[in-house]
């Protein structure tokens, strides 16, 4: 089945957010401070418990900013953890 279809109005795509895995990335960011630039990285979970493991292991790779990013998944018939204030506040403070 195809992952992307093009057509006159637009595009679909059912790839999601194909990348390297959050280890993989908090290996490569040592390389890129050396470029002289602030790193930023963005984080997402699959679930609650995901999101803490994921900005530990990102932060001690040493960014200069870790992005949690609540918004994602965006998956058909669950909300986007974002929008549950209470579930926000408490992922935050972990």
């Amino acid at each position: 089945e195809p992952r992307y279809y093009p057509f006159a109005g637009g595009s679909i795509n059912s790839m999601g957010l194909p990348n390297l895995g959050y280890r993989a990335y908090a290996e490569l960011i040592p390389a890129l401070k050396a470029f002289r630039k602030p790193v930023i990285a963005s984080v997402a979970g699959l679930c609650e418990d995901d999101f803490p493991e994921i900005a530990r292991t990102i932060s001690r790779a040493g960014p200069d900013l870790v992005e949690v990013n609540l918004s994602c998944p965006n998956i058909a018939g669950k909300p986007q953890i974002g929008y549950d204030f209470e579930t926000s506040e408490r992922l935050i403070r972990r």
